[in-house]
């Protein structure tokens, strides 16, 4: 199973903690994570590697209240890596 996660920065903060738990989790289960994120903490890229994660950092600052606004920006590029990776689920963080 694959689980695409569409999340703002991953820098600081909840969202990432919750992102970082989220995969840790579904990746002792046999879940494939594949992350989609403005930016993202190089601490954290290890962390996410190491649970056999794709990730893919699409660029530009995010409101961290609004991750559809950013959704429709990059929709092209969001599209794209939809229809390669064929994700069972889509996680969006925050709503």
């Amino acid at each position: 199973m694959k689980i695409l996660h569409i999340v703002q920065d991953l820098g600081f903060g909840g969202v990432t903690i919750v992102i970082a738990n989220l995969a840790k989790a579904f990746c002792k289960l046999g879940v494939e994570n594949i992350v989609i994120t403005p930016q993202i903490r190089k601490e954290l890229t290890g962390l996410l590697h190491s649970c056999s994660s794709r990730i893919f950092v699409l660029g530009g600052n995010i409101n961290p209240f609004n991750s559809i606004d950013y959704i429709l920006t990059r929709k092209g590029r969001i599209v794209e890596i939809i229809s390669r990776e064929k994700p069972d689920a889509i996680i969006v963080q925050p709503g």
